[in-house]
């Protein structure tokens, strides 16, 4: 996968969302829908320099894109690892999540938007991912991650390309969101 002139498509696994959370492994696929993850071993925490490995192959992208990155995924690398760099990217990247959130004043699930956009959704829930990667299943959780990043890639293509989204609300109900100008960068 290489850095350069490609847009990254990020999401991380974490143990909770709790203050004393701890990142276990992160995955980005590229346009080309190539993915490659990294980790510190199955069952630990993801460790600083690993997280800075990410950190550079976020920051050499042309183009990151998240699904609530701004307020999660990039907080927690920023964290993890203290590079700077992904301070200013979390008000440059495109989170889908963030967008949706300004124009509609509610969350929604990236689930709800893939299930309804895709006709296939995630292959797991990031609550079970927390506690799987503890228990002997991290290389489940590697998958989930990945397939996430692929499901966020889609997702940000289709939106791109036919300016909206569906989405299945709770209800049960098929919406359509309409993209504004395509996903907006967090600054925009």
């Amino acid at each position: 996968m290489s850095p350069h002139n490609m847009t990254a498509y990020f999401d991380l696994e974490t143990t909770g969302d709790d203050a004393g959370a701890q990142i276990t492994c992160a995955a980005i696929t590229d346009g080309h829908a190539r993915t490659r993850t990294w980790h510190s071993g199955g069952g630990a925490p993801m460790s600083a320099n690993v997280g800075r490995e990410v950190a550079e192959q976020l920051l050499q992208a042309s183009k990151v894109v998240t699904f609530n990155g701004a307020a999660f995924d990039l907080r927690m690398l920023w964290e993890l690892t203290g590079v700077d760099g992904l301070r200013t990217l979390a008000l440059e990247h495109h989170d889908l999540m963030l967008d949706f959130v300004a124009y509609e004043r509610y969350y929604a699930s990236m689930q709800s938007f893939a299930t309804a956009t895709l006709g296939e959704g995630k292959s797991a829930s990031g609550a079970w991912a927390a506690t799987a990667w503890f228990e002997g299943g991290h290389e489940e959780v590697l998958s989930y991650c990945a397939r996430d990043t692929q499901v966020l890639r889609m997702l940000a293509e289709r939106a791109e390309r036919d300016g909206q989204l569906l989405r299945v609300t709770k209800r049960g109900n098929v919406s359509v969101w309409h993209v504004p100008g395509g996903a907006r960068t967090v600054r925009s």
